[in-house]
């Protein structure tokens, strides 16, 4: 489903979580608001989100860990923050930008044996309280 550069509005509809079998979900480039929904994570067949370039905020929903994702943007979207879940220990990622957001990635050992799996990433490290 590739709906980038549409000029959306609103909250990104917790409803997609029910499309069970699409592979990729690209919004973005719009003006989404509001939280990613934590149905989203219900995806079994997801690989690539792209969600760049919004007005996404808040955190990111743990429920994103349990997908099969090889791809997720969520760069450009300031107001996310906080540290990545750690159900994404378990994905296979192998593109993930958090640039310019305030989402980091906990400094402990096993975040960093997982990012070094990933081909490319653009991430912060929390600072020692964060996480």
């Amino acid at each position: 489903m590739k709906l980038e550069r549409n000029q959306f509005t609103g909250p990104i509809p917790s409803e997609l979580g029910q499309l069970s079998m699409i592979a990729l979900i690209d919004l973005s480039v719009n003006q989404l608001t509001g939280s990613i929904p934590a149905e989203l994570g219900q995806i079994e067949a997801i690989h690539t989100m792209d969600l760049h370039d919004n007005r996404l905020s808040g955190v990111i929903p743990h429920e994103l860990g349990n997908t099969r994702f090889n791809r997720l943007d969520l760069s450009n979207n300031f107001d996310l923050m906080g540290p990545l879940p750690r159900t994404f220990l378990n994905t296979s990622i192998m593109y993930l930008n958090l640039g310019r957001t305030q989402v980091c990635v906990p400094v402990d050992d096993e975040f960093q044996e997982w990012l070094d799996t990933i081909s490319r990433s653009v991430v912060t490290h929390c600072a020692d309280g964060d996480s």
